[in-house]
């Protein structure tokens, strides 16, 4: 009997409602790549896609059982994107307004106005909630208790 192998997890680029997943990205030849500000108008672009986006792409150390890049990357100058975006997405759960920051299997993780329900948190009486700082909440929460999801686009370049 074979040993079932690792499954080696490629970045989500979208949540469950088509949405972008939150964060940086750089738009280069219309394709939406995530992406790093390097500073001196440097942008590093990456992919998590099993084969190069094409020669000016470098593959990542990290590999699966295969060999192959578990992703890819390339440098290139601000000027040379179409857009630089932040995607922002916020939403509700249980009635609190969330900041949502990373979503992998099902999971959403965000930033929580815990305010409302301040007291009960303090408490653990929730415990998907953490106590993160002075009244900075992280949640750890299920993607179908979200509701009301509102995504929005900055641009970056001037």
């Amino acid at each position: 009997m074979r040993t079932p192998e690792p499954e080696y997890r490629r970045a989500q680029r979208y949540l469950q409602n088509g949405m972008r997943v939150p964060g940086m990205y750089g738009v280069l030849q219309r394709e939406w790549y995530l992406a790093n500000p390097l500073g001196h108008g440097r942008v590093l672009l990456y992919t998590s896609a099993e084969a190069s986006p094409g020669e000016q792409w470098q593959p990542s150390d990290d590999a699966d059982d295969e060999g192959r890049p578990l992703s890819w990357s390339r440098e290139v100058a601000e000027s040379d994107l179409d857009r630089l975006v932040r995607v922002l997405v916020s939403a509700k759960w249980r009635s609190l307004n969330v900041g949502i920051q990373e979503y992998i299997d099902g999971t959403v993780y965000a930033f929580v106005d815990g305010g409302p329900k301040e007291e009960q948190i303090r408490r653990g009486e929730i415990p998907e909630i953490t106590i993160a700082g002075r009244g900075e909440y992280h949640g750890k929460l299920r993607w179908e208790d979200i509701t009301d999801l509102v995504m929005s686009e900055r641009e970056l370049l001037k």
